[in-house]
C-alpha cells in the first residue's frame, strides 16, 4: 500500500508542479483579454437645454444616452474577431426622458424619435483595449481606447475615443478614488471645438461641438470602465456668421442600476486575476508538499525492506533439545 500512495503523491505533485509553470503562459494570457462575445447596455441621464426648431429657443429636458454593445457579425454571418482582436456592434441613442421617467425611442411605424442616434463598428485589442481598423468593413477609425483600458492601467495619459468627432482625445489620471468599495483610477480630459459640417439639413450652416466633462473611471487590474460620464455641447453657425446654441448636456452621468452591473463585473473579474496570480505559488507549494509525503514514504518502505527475514524468538518458550545419535555400544572402551 505504501509503494502505491507514494507513486499516486508523485504522480500528483508532479502534475500540480506542472501546472504551476504553465499558468502564468497559458491560463494567465487567455484570462487577460475582453470577451469576443459581449450584450451590454449602458444607461446615462442628464439635464440639458435643447433647441425648439419652432420657436428657435431653448427648452429644458432631461435626456438619457443609451449604448448598447452586441457581438459585430461579419458580412458572412459569422461573429468577427480573433484571438487578438474583439469587434463590438455600438448603438448609441440620444432621447428625451418623459415625465413620469419613461424613455421612447421608436414611434408606431418603427422610426427612430430621440434626438441622434448612430451606430458602428469597434474593432480593438482583446489586450490593451487600443482600438483598431479595418475589420470587413466599416469601423471605427481610432487608435484609443474604446470599450476597455490595458489590463494593469497606470496613472498617465491615454488617448480616448470620442463617437461624435470621430477622434480620439488625451485624458489624464486625477486621483484614486471608490465606487461602491472599488477601487477605481479617475481619468480627466476635454474635446477641444470641432467643425462637423452641416447641421442637419440646414443648408450653409457649420455644427460646432465641444466636451468639457469627459470623466472615466477604470478599474486599474482589469482595465474595465466602471463609469463614463460626458457634457456635449452643439452650436449651429450659420452662413452670417451669427451661432445658436442647439444642445448643451449638463453632464450625462451612468445610471445607479448600470454602475452597479459594471462595478459588480469588475470586481467578478478582478477576483479571478487575483485568483490566477495566487495560483503558481498555491500549485507549486501543494506540488512541493505531495514530492516530500512520496519521499518519506518511499524511505519508510526501504527502511522496512531491510529489516532481516528471521527475528529472535521472544515468546519465553524454552528451545527443544538438540537430539543427539545413540552410541554404537560395539565402539564403546571398557574401563579399567
Amino acid at each position: 500500500m505504501p509503494t502505491k500512495t507514494a507513486t499516486a503523491l508523485t504522480g500528483v505533485g508532479a502534475f500540480a508542479i506542472a501546472m504551476a509553470a504553465l499558468t502564468p503562459t497559458v491560463a494567465a494570457p487567455a484570462l487577460k483579454k475582453a470577451p469576443l462575445k459581449e450584450d451590454v447596455t449602458t444607461h446615462s441621464r442628464s439635464a440639458a437645454q435643447i433647441l425648439n426648431a419652432a420657436t428657435g429657443e431653448l427648452e429644458s429636458a432631461t435626456v438619457e444616452l443609451t449604448r448598447h454593445l452586441t457581438t459585430a457579425h461579419g458580412k458572412n454571418g459569422k461573429a468577427l474577431g480573433s484571438s487578438s482582436t474583439a469587434a463590438y456592434q455600438e448603438v448609441l441613442a440620444l432621447t428625451r426622458v418623459g415625465a413620469d421617467g419613461s424613455v421612447t425611442t421608436i414611434d408606431a411605424r418603427g422610426r427612430f424619435i430621440g434626438l441622434t442616434a448612430s451606430q458602428g463598428v469597434m474593432a480593438f485589442d482583446r489586450s490593451t483595449g487600443a482600438g483598431k481598423i479595418g475589420v470587413d468593413g466599416e469601423t471605427y477609425h481610432t487608435t484609443g481606447q474604446i470599450v476597455k483600458f490595458p489590463f494593469n492601467t497606470k496613472k498617465g495619459t491615454y488617448q480616448y475615443f470620442d463617437q461624435t468627432s470621430g477622434k480620439s482625445w488625451p485624458v489624464t489620471y486625477t486621483r484614486t478614488t471608490t465606487v461602491d468599495g472599488l477601487s477605481v483610477y479617475e481619468f480627466k480630459g476635454t474635446v477641444p471645438e470641432q467643425h462637423l459640417g452641416q447641421y442637419g439639413v440646414l443648408p450653409n450652416t457649420d455644427e460646432i461641438y465641444s466636451n468639457a466633462g469627459r470623466t472615466v473611471l477604470v478599474e486599474p487590474k482589469t482595465g474595465e470602465i466602471v463609469s463614463s460620464t460626458t457634457a456635449p455641447q452643439i452650436s449651429i453657425k450659420f452662413a452670417d456668421g451669427s451661432v445658436k446654441q442647439a444642445l448643451l448636456i449638463d453632464s450625462l452621468v451612468p445610471t445607479a442600476a448600470t454602475v452597479k452591473d459594471r462595478v459588480d463585473m469588475a470586481k467578478s473579474d478582478k477576483r479571478k486575476l487575483s485568483m490566477l496570480s495566487a495560483a503558481p505559488w498555491a500549485l507549486g507549494a501543494l506540488g512541493v508538499i505531495l514530492l516530500g509525503l512520496a519521499f518519506g514514504l518511499g524511505r519508510r518502505r526501504s527502511a522496512q525492506g531491510e529489516t532481516p527475514a528471521t527475528r529472535p524468538d521472544v515468546s519465553g518458550a524454552l528451545p527443544t533439545p538438540r537430539s543427539e545419535p545413540a552410541a554404537d555400544p560395539a565402539k564403546a572402551k571398557t574401563r579399567s
